[in-house]
């Protein structure tokens, strides 16, 4: 038997629906992790064959919180080499199909035919059961069900008695049976069929030779004991009389009257040796109380000695620092310098390349404009208005595009602006008449306030008018200062001005390239502000409006004629036009550029003639440079930071080392520490003393050992008082005795005995009888058995030849006996120290695991021999394996797939890399 096709819907957890197909005629290795649906597709493929579809005992098969579904199995497969399919549907629209070979059954006809051709049976009532599941249920192996093997046997046991033929029929039907019956029923009259235990009457002889042995010697116990009692009376009378005439517990009462005295003494020498102990402790505390006051006053001069060096080390690094710091001054002005100049070389670069693209697009329009010249002659008077309305609204076209990003850089600009008048330094000059301020080198004068300062000249904020005043004439200016700025005072100095606010030259930065990309734009747009592009954008709208109008009229008088022709010519010029008015005033002035052109629409040549490096470079140098100075500008930074914590280093040095001096020279610190020195000598003495006095104390204690006196007070108080128990306990005992004794002497103990050993003799002899019968008939049907079963052990072959064919491969020159009953019996192997032999129960999870599966191949070898359909499903059969069997197991199912389809389901896909084929996910 052979699965072709899997598929499952509504089952479990499966609620959409799972096909698998490909299924290869041997091995089949599925491998996905924990509950992924492994055990749900073996156990789907179960109840495709052992549930009844009519079934109400099935509902574990819907998914979960399903109350509705019908779970659904549809396998094609190949039965004998014949194709099938079977459908099965559960619970809510139930239905069973099987087609085998193109006829079709259904119903509970389909469900038994199948079950005769597999060798199975289904339950009378509710699910099936193992009981029921006959050899699929064997070969079928259930997730941890490996090692357990003899139910399933038990189970599949008729139909493998079918497989080896008729001749254990033949066995139980011979002539010797008869004998082998009439010999085990007399035999288990007297032994028990299992362990060949007594009963019957051989048990009852049993019973009552124990019975009679037991009373017998129960008597002569009694004799005996009657005896020593006699005897134990006699040494305890002589005992009470001795204790009467000399009592042993009056010397053990002097004896505890002494200890009880010395006790005490040695009690109170604890006492005082405790109160010593105090003292001496108090002695000790007082010693280093003043042993720390004299060390603390070392301390404090080693402190003072230590700051004095901090101090030294901390007006070193403060000199340091300050030299390291005006060390980066020259190298972030250098850093400055080279930055402005590529910006401004960027600046150029760009500006000369929108230049030459507005050339190439004048170029092109010029080119354009001569081929339509030769036609525009044709266009007659009548479209001269809407030719002209045109022209100027192509002349007037603003970019709604351009016009946006300009606003939107303008906004910008004016919120960096907003933010450098917040953070940047505002210098106001009130100067006399004649009097000058030189700036960076450069005389400060009405002109320069409110420009950019990022050379280091710094940035006016417009408000420099000259205010009259009633007597002088006085000139007021005013400076934004964005850089460090040198600041001249002839006759009286320079200054030297820092501005202090946080990202200054990022912001100044951004301004100037908002400020260079919106004057770019402007000249590509041929206007001077954003107010004129506003106004020039009004004006294109006005005069679309109008051209619209004309159009509409021209349309109505003439739709057809060269009015296309005309209209391109004339948007033409007006693209030429807005172009050369862009291009031609950023020519620098000269004799050509002032003469005008003879004709409008020649080419305009280049006036620059100095060369500039390309976009990319200059960009590649300016990034260069302005990171060049974020590193010197991070120096600077890092080195001032450290000067100044330096320097706060150096004043809280000089402010502890003068503390630590103020301590020294106190007048009144010498005179403590002279004190404190008496004082520490008097204590020692003291402390002398207290030791000494404390060790003698100790000695006394230790001679007293006040422990053996305690032992020595119990001791004698017990054995006083275990004296005069002992003899009242040996009065009481004496009166017991002879009372007992007196009884004894009175029952006839001897004459009993003698009557049990007469009736002991005769239950001997009936034992002796029974037992070698016993013995007879047990040896008598133990050989007729080993006859018979080494005539079965002969019609067993054939599944004893499939077993040790995979044995050896797992266990080499082993052997596995089959009993009667078709079950794995004694294995035999070779162990550490020779041939072993034991139970199949015997063995560990993991061995039992391994034989259970090369069981389950060896019955399928049998099953296929017979003709009879075989299929083999491991569901994690193997997990208690290590890694050495585990690879002997896998040649077993690698040798076992050349005969029969197995399907094996494992979460450890690692495990099975050496299988020989690809592990499948669980995946449609």
């Amino acid at each position: 038997m052979k699965i072709r096709r899997l598929r499952i819907e509504h089952f479990k957890r499966f609620r959409e629906p799972l096909c698998l197909e490909g299924f290869a005629d041997g091995l089949n290795l599925f491998a996905a992790p924990n509950e992924a649906g492994k055990s749900t597709v073996a156990e789907a493929i179960r109840a495709a064959f052992f549930e009844r579809h009519r079934s109400s005992a099935v509902e574990h098969l819907r998914p979960w919180g399903e109350g509705s579904a019908t779970p659904s199995v549809q396998i094609e497969f190949e039965l004998q080499g014949r194709p099938a399919r079977l459908t099965k549907a559960f619970l809510g629209r139930k239905r069973c199909e099987l087609v085998i070979d193109g006829q079709a059954m259904d119903g509970a006809a389909a469900e038994d035919h199948l079950a005769a051709l597999l060798g199975f049976r289904f339950a009378g009532k509710g699910a099936s059961a193992p009981e029921h599941m006959g050899i699929p249920g064997l070969l079928w192996i259930r997730q941890g069900d490996s090692h357990e093997l003899a139910d399933a046997v038990r189970h599949a046991e008729d139909h493998l008695r079918q497989a080896l033929g008729q001749s254990f029929g033949e066995l139980g039907s011979s002539d010797g049976d008869t004998v082998l019956d009439a010999v085990r029923q007399q035999r288990h009259e007297l032994l028990t069929p299992g362990d060949g235990r007594p009963r019957g009457d051989y048990k009852d002889a049993i019973e009552r030779r124990r019975t009679l042995s037991a009373e017998l010697a129960e008597l002569e116990t009694a004799i005996a004991l009657y005896r020593q009692d006699v005897d134990r009376f006699d040494a305890l009378r002589r005992a009470h009389d001795r204790d009467e005439a000399d009592p042993p517990w009056r010397p053990l009462r002097a004896a505890l009257d002494d200890a009880r005295r010395r006790l005490d003494d040695a009690r109170l020498l604890g006492t005082q040796r405790t109160q010593q102990h105090d003292t001496v402790h108090q002695a000790d505390t007082r010693v280093e109380l003043l042993r720390e006051q004299v060390l603390g006053f070392a301390r404090d001069a080693r402190a003072a000695a230590e700051r004095q060096s901090a101090l030294d080390d901390a007006l070193l690094a403060r000199q340091q620092a300050m030299q390291a710091a005006t060390a980066c001054e020259p190298r972030h002005r250098q850093a400055q310098d080279a930055e402005r100049a590529a910006r401004e070389t960027l600046q150029a670069a760009r500006q000369a390349q929108a230049r030459a693209e507005q050339r190439r697009q004048l170029d092109a329009l010029v080119e354009q404009h001569a081929a339509l010249s030769a036609t525009q002659a044709m266009a007659s008077d009548a479209h001269r208005q809407l030719d002209e309305r045109q022209r100027d609204a192509e002349r007037l076209r603003v970019d709604d595009a351009t016009l946006r990003e300009l606003r939107a850089l303008d906004k910008r600009r004016h919120e960096v602006q907003v933010q450098l008048d917040t953070v940047a330094t505002r210098l106001r000059f009130t100067l006399l008449p004649g009097a000058a301020v030189t700036i960076d080198g450069k005389p400060l004068t009405d002109t320069d306030t409110d420009t950019d300062t990022e050379t280091g000249t710094g940035t006016g904020t417009g408000d420099s008018d000259a205010d009259a005043d009633a007597d002088v004439a006085l000139q007021r200016l005013s400076r934004t200062i964005t850089r460090r700025t040198e600041l001249t005072l002839p006759g009286l100095g320079g200054l030297t001005i820092e501005p202090g606010g946080k990202d200054l030259d990022a912001l100044a930065r951004e301004r100037d390239e908002l400020d260079a990309g919106v004057a770019q734009r402007l000249r590509q747009a041929g206007v001077a502000d954003l107010a004129a592009l506003d106004t020039r954008a009004e004006q294109y709208r006005a005069r679309r409006a109008d051209a619209e109008s004309s159009r509409k009229l021209l349309a109505t008088l003439a739709p057809q004629g060269l009015e296309v022709l005309s209209q391109r010519c004339h948007a033409l010029e007006a693209q030429i036009e807005r172009l050369r008015e862009a291009l031609v005033p950023q020519a620098p002035t000269s004799a050509a550029a002032s003469e005008p052109l003879s004709n409008p629409f020649d080419p305009v040549s280049d006036p620059l003639s100095t060369p500039l490096p390309d976009i990319a470079a200059a960009e590649a140098s300016e990034r260069e440079a302005r990171d060049a100075l974020d590193a010197a500008q991070a120096a600077l930074d890092h080195a001032r930071l450290a000067a100044a914590g330096a320097d706060a280093a150096w004043v809280a040095a000089q402010r502890e080392w003068s503390a630590a001096r103020t301590l020294l020279d106190d007048p009144q610190r010498r005179a403590r520490e002279d004190e404190a020195q008496r004082q520490l000598v008097d204590a020692l003495s003291v402390q002398s003393v207290a030791r000494q006095r404390l060790d003698e104390l100790d000695r006394q204690w230790r001679d007293a050992r006040p422990a053996l006196l305690e032992q020595d007070v119990e001791r004698l108080t017990a054995s006083a008082a275990q004296a005069e128990a002992s003899h009242q306990q040996r009065r009481e005992q004496l009166a017991r005795l002879e009372i007992e004794l007196e009884t004894k002497g009175a029952r006839g103990l001897e004459e009993a005995a003698a009557e049990k050993r007469r009736d002991l003799a005769q239950a001997d002899r009936r034992h002796g009888q029974l037992r070698r019968r016993a013995n007879a008939l047990d040896l008598l049907f133990r050989l007729l058995n080993e006859r018979r079963d080494a005539f079965a052990q002969r019609l067993r072959a054939p599944l004893s030849q499939h077993v040790d064919h995979y044995l050896r491969i797992l266990f080499p020159g082993a052997r596995m006996q089959i009993d009667e009953n078709l079950a794995p019996g004694p294995i035999t192997r070779t162990g550490p120290d020779g041939p072993e032999t034991g139970t199949f129960d015997a063995l560990s999870v993991g061995t039992r695991e391994q034989m259970g599966v090369i069981a389950r191949l060896a019955y399928a070898d049998l099953l296929r021999a017979a003709g009879k359909p075989t299929l083999l499903i491991l569901d994690d059969a193997l997990v208690h394996s290590d890694e050495d069997r585990l690879a002997q197991m896998k040649r077993v199912l690698y040798d076992a797939a050349s005969r029969h389809q197995i399907l094996i389901f494992t979460c450890h896909p690692a495990a099975w890399r050496d299988l020989g084929v690809a592990a499948r996910p669980l995946q449609p």
